[in-house]
């Protein structure tokens, strides 16, 4: 079956289920489109229905999201326990993408600048925007990448270039991306995070590997930065995109679908179920943690 259009369902977990470590919050999206904050009791924390791209602080006391205002969008940080909020006060109508720092003192997102996309960062209060590699080609937008989490510096990307900027938005590294994982092989919204020597993202499959999905799937794989060389580490088979790093560095929450998960829908439209995953970096070991949700994202 040819797939003129994919639509994207997912399915409320039965229960709720513990993030993967002890004391911890999580946030992701559940299967209203709702943006959900879960804490270690499995206590569900629901927060405004028109929210997406849920961060959670690594504190667990904030939560960063996309507000879709009509044709806008806009970041608004909300003090989970307290429900208030602020609109960062950024001059774009088209803002997205939070991404907190490691530390918790700032906020990387997307910027659309009247002609392409910048990568910025922003404190949590709204002070001290600055944009990230402003000199990147102008012919092509610059997206936020994710952290690197040992340094605590930022990682932009433009589809052909992967840069580690420090905090002035200066650039501390250049390196090709084809250098690094192959061509074709990532989308602006892909997600690499650094520890130590590693680099983890989730790459575009080159074959159609997933029955009745018409068009790549990903995968998420580990480069050793002084040896490069593409590792696979999600099992063929199954998608995993939007990928987050734990503070530990020993586990990677991700979205994630099987062939199970891919249902034909309406007009020859594709139905697919999401569920938040989470790999374990030592063991290989792949468990499904809220069956229904995607967008994970989790404190220390």
């Amino acid at each position: 079956m040819k797939v003129s259009l994919l639509r994207v369902m997912i399915l409320l977990a039965a229960a709720p289920l513990v993030p993967p470590s002890a004391h911890a919050r999580m946030a992701y999206v559940d299967a209203k489109g709702t943006v959900v904050v879960q804490d270690d009791s499995g206590k569900l924390l629901p927060q405004a229905s028109d929210l997406s791209d849920p961060a959670i602080s690594p504190d667990g006391k904030f939560l960063a999201a996309t507000a879709n205002v009509g044709d806008k969008r806009e970041v608004r940080v909300l003090e989970i326990d307290t429900g208030n909020s602020v609109t960062l006060p950024i001059e774009s109508e088209q803002v997205f993408g939070p991404l907190w720092s490691p530390d918790g003192k700032w906020i990387a997102l997307n910027v659309f600048s009247g002609s392409n996309w910048d990568a910025a960062l922003i404190r949590p209060d709204g002070t001290e925007f600055r944009k990230l590699i402003p000199a990147h080609p102008q012919d092509q937008g610059a997206y936020v990448a994710g952290w690197n989490v040992t340094t605590g510096e930022p990682l932009v990307q433009n589809l052909d270039l992967l840069w580690q900027a420090h905090i002035d938005g200066t650039p501390a590294s250049e390196s090709s991306v084809e250098g690094l994982l192959g061509s074709p092989c990532i989308s602006s919204a892909s997600r690499l995070w650094i520890r130590g020597r590693t680099l983890y993202v989730n790459r575009m499959v080159d074959d159609d590997e997933i029955p009745g999905l018409d068009g790549p799937s990903d995968y998420i794989v580990a480069v050793d930065l002084d040896n490069p060389g593409v590792r696979r580490i999600t099992p063929v088979g199954m998608n995993a995109s939007e990928p987050f790093l734990t503070a530990k560095g020993d586990t990677i929450l991700f979205s994630g679908f099987q062939k199970a998960d891919v249902k034909p829908g309406p007009d020859d439209a594709v139905d697919l179920t999401f569920h938040v995953m989470s790999l374990d970096l030592k063991t290989g070991e792949v468990k499904t943690v809220v069956p229904g949700g995607r967008m994970p994202s989790i404190s220390d």
